[in-house]
């Protein structure tokens, strides 16, 4: 007896058609969606983000690292921040 994996768990036929039908279509989707994307993005004018440097970090370490914006809400805040700085700490223990 040969070892092998089953596709698609044996389904019928039919269905791989399908399935490749559906990888397809959301790829069509993706790339549809990307393409709006970009062309948004193309529209746009550069921005000098080389001012206020001191200001520009202080948010930095206020947003990113102090999590300001979602300690603003209680239950989900707390929960993210400590997601978040769980994650952290993970990084540095093993790094």
């Amino acid at each position: 007896m040969t070892p092998f994996r089953e596709d698609l768990w044996s389904l019928p036929k039919w269905i791989y058609t399908a399935h490749w039908v559906m990888v397809i279509l959301c790829g069509v989707v993706m790339a549809y969606g990307l393409w709006r994307r970009v062309r948004l993005w193309r529209m746009g004018q550069p921005a000098l983000r080389t001012d206020q440097v001191g200001r520009r970090l202080g948010r930095l370490l206020l947003y990113a690292l102090g999590q300001r914006r979602n300690i603003s809400q209680p239950y989900p805040g707390l929960m993210h921040s400590l997601i978040f700085y769980g994650f952290i700490v993970f990084f540095i223990a093993t790094s």
